[in-house]
């Protein structure tokens, strides 16, 4: 569930070794993935982010607020549910019963 430009920044970011044909290659995959989530009989996806995530910075602030976006869009879509686990959560969501 990422823009191409935040899979990038994340990828260039985590993976100092690779090259820049190295990110393209992983970010293509990522987005090849994610294609699976659209069209006819889309795969269903199910995903809890922790709320640190909403407010850490990757790449430019430009980057953060489109894949801000991109989660609040794909967040519609009947076949993905994106849930926000609130900082004050004391553990896991499994440990809630």
């Amino acid at each position: 569930m990422q823009t191409s430009d935040y899979a990038r920044a994340i990828i260039t970011a985590s993976r100092s070794g690779n090259t820049p044909d190295d990110v393209d290659r992983v970010v293509s995959v990522r987005m090849g993935r994610q294609k699976r989530l659209a069209g006819q009989d889309p795969l269903e996806l199910s995903v809890i982010l922790g709320e640190g995530v909403l407010h850490q910075r990757v790449g430019t602030a430009q980057i953060s607020a489109d894949q801000f976006d991109y989660l609040v869009e794909a967040s519609q879509r009947p076949n993905i549910m994106i849930q926000i686990l609130p900082y004050q959560v004391t553990g896991p969501p499994s440990s809630a019963g």
